[in-house]
């Protein structure tokens, strides 16, 4: 009896656990799997939408740094340089943390970067992350293993 009601309960909180990662797959709220028509505009989830712009955008051109680079006019840019540009500007970003942007991005076959270079960025540690917003580093590599802990957060099913 006690056997099968402590099996019934693993196997209940597998199903949930499992759908809960399904779920936030599908649904893809920062857009790591698919383009998105709508993103939240909040600095906290900058780092992970990101992520999902450069690998699933079509572009030849990339704008990113510190939030100075949200000032970079898009429309502009396009027309002065014949391209097609995205912003991925990261707020209060460290030289670490726009390296490992610009390496997925290298990687997808980036033509032009627009960097802004400000020096709260590059001071200190070149290891340095960001003390106040979570640098989703396993978003940005080629490994779909560690991403699990990012689908199996109740958190993206709170937003």
């Amino acid at each position: 009896m006690q056997k099968k009601y402590i099996l019934s309960i693993i196997l209940a909180t597998l199903i949930l656990f499992l759908s809960i990662i399904l779920i936030n797959y599908k649904v893809d709220v920062f857009g790591i799997n698919s383009l998105q028509k709508y993103y939240y505009n909040s600095a906290k989830y900058e780092r992970y939408q990101n992520i999902g712009l450069v690998r699933n955008y079509n572009y030849d051109t990339i704008v990113t740094g510190t939030s100075l680079s949200e000032n970079f006019k898009i429309s502009l840019l396009n027309k002065l340089f014949n391209a097609n540009a995205i912003k991925v500007p990261i707020s209060g970003g460290t030289a670490k943390e726009q390296s490992l942007l610009l390496n997925v991005a290298v990687k997808n076959g980036v033509k032009k970067v627009f960097l802004d270079v400000h020096y709260n960025a590059y001071s200190g540690s070149s290891d340095r992350m960001h003390p106040s917003f979570q640098f989703p580093d396993y978003l940005y590599d080629k490994n779909m293993i560690n991403d699990f802990k990012f689908y199996a957060s109740f958190d993206t099913l709170t937003l």
